[in-house]
């Protein structure tokens, strides 16, 4: 989330937010629990970098908006970062996107979104869902719609309607109350051994290490950590080994072919296909130049797309295709 100022930040890292939620759930694919505790902690910085591809929602919120509107019919203002709490919750906070406006009053939220995962939006994502409803709980709203813009086989936008569910934000409350409550009292959640969680402890052990840390000498938590990375080791070996031994029965099944059909499976030997990259911060640049422009909507996102060769190696691969039963 970019050009937020000290302040901002600041608030931020005092509270739970409506992107903390599915994080502190373990749904998010780019941070942790225990990389979010560091950083509400205070013993690591947030990365609010702005140019990676998944915060590129936020540089064109102004594109999203105005297709939004015309999508609808609907009416919005957009929130310039401004923090709200919960009142008697002052641990609970949002950032919401945007206010839709009727009768020159705030109905409802509007919440912003930029994805190149089609099938994921064919429905409201779970984490979009949660990120809504925190918003709702604690600017005391409704209502609320999602525009999702979709660089996913052409640049298309989907609009959700979410309304309020209460025993949902109850739940919700529940989790958010616990997690700071361990954080504060100096717990860490457990790792989930994802690789942002692994940079986050290298920041926070970055000092120089050296000597014997002052463990019990039979910490049951740890032998128990220890005999499991032992166990784990011989069985990657072993599965490693196994899965290499039924690729190579594979491609002697498929000799000089490229694909094989079998048993409800495709199974490919070729070279990795070519693929698109986007130059996210010649979009950033084009957008901060020319949001103003309707025409330039469309085809902003396409306009920075590079191809990439893919592998020269010839990979094999195999998946379980959807066969269904006549009238299933």
């Amino acid at each position: 989330m970019p050009n937020l100022t000290a302040e901002q930040i600041e608030k931020r890292r005092g509270a739970v937010m409506a992107s903390d939620l599915p994080i502190i759930m373990g749904l998010s694919t780019f941070k942790s629990p225990m990389e979010l505790a560091l950083i509400k902690r205070g013993e690591i910085e947030p990365d609010f970098e702005p140019l990676l591809s998944r915060d590129i929602g936020h540089i064109i919120e102004p594109i999203t908006w105005k297709l939004w509107e015309e999508e609808t019919g609907k009416k919005a203002r957009l929130n310039k970062r401004s923090f709200y709490g919960s009142g008697k919750n002052k641990h609970h906070g949002a950032t919401p996107d945007g206010f839709i406006i009727e009768d020159g009053k705030r109905a409802g939220l509007l919440e912003l979104k930029y994805s190149t995962a089609g099938a994921k939006w064919r429905t409201l994502p779970d984490d979009v869902f949660i990120q809504v409803q925190w918003q709702l709980h604690v600017t005391k709203k409704d209502r609320a719609d999602v525009a999702g813009l979709i660089a996913y086989k052409g640049t298309n936008l989907k609009v959700h309607e979410v309304n309020r569910d209460d025993r949902f934000i109850g739940e919700l409350v529940k989790i958010a109350d616990e997690f700071m409550e361990a954080i504060n009292s100096g717990h860490l959640p457990k790792p989930m051994g994802t690789a942002s969680e692994s940079a986050a402890l290298e920041k926070y052990y970055n000092r120089e290490r050296s000597g014997i840390a002052p463990l019990e000498r039979h910490d049951p938590e740890l032998i128990e950590i220890l005999d499991g990375m032992e166990d784990l080791g011989g069985r990657i070996r072993s599965l490693t080994a196994e899965k290499n031994k039924a690729k190579n029965a594979l491609k002697v099944y498929i000799g000089e072919n490229t694909t094989m059909l079998s048993g409800g499976y495709r199974v490919s030997w070729k070279r990795p296909a070519d693929k698109q990259v986007t130059d996210w911060e010649a979009v950033a640049n084009a957008v901060v130049e020319s949001a103003a422009k309707k025409e330039f909507y469309g085809d902003v996102l396409d306009a920075f797309h590079t191809a990439v060769e893919g592998s020269t190696e010839d990979l094999i691969s195999s998946r379980r295709l959807n066969v269904y039963k006549k009238g299933e």
